[in-house]
């Protein structure tokens, strides 16, 4: 779980509970890792991945919406720009973690 909320910016309490709501709604399961026992692995279930392509296609529909009518170098400019805030929060979240 450690990975995992290290990825998502979020402290292992909310991950856990995020993953056992999943896990509850059939959506995921968790297995332990065949060569080291104390990783758990989250795989999705054939529902959870019907879902997740779902909404990767609703978020492809939005981005081509909103993103309409931007040149390529207006797309990679803004995509550097959000990769610095991304990557400020990231030390930011890090900096507070370490105070």
């Amino acid at each position: 779980m450690r990975e995992l909320s290290e990825e998502l910016l979020v402290d292992k309490a909310h991950t856990t509970r995020a993953v056992r709501e999943l896990e509850s709604r059939g959506l995921a399961i968790c297995k332990e890792d065949e060569k080291d026992k104390r990783i758990k692995r989250l795989h999705l279930t054939p529902r959870g991945k019907s879902i997740a392509q779902q909404a990767e296609n609703t978020m492809n529909e939005w981005s081509n919406a909103l993103f309409k009518g931007l040149s390529e170098e207006e797309l990679k400019t803004l995509g550097d720009i959000l990769k610095k805030a991304y990557d400020n929060t990231h030390e930011l979240i890090e900096s507070i973690k370490r105070d």
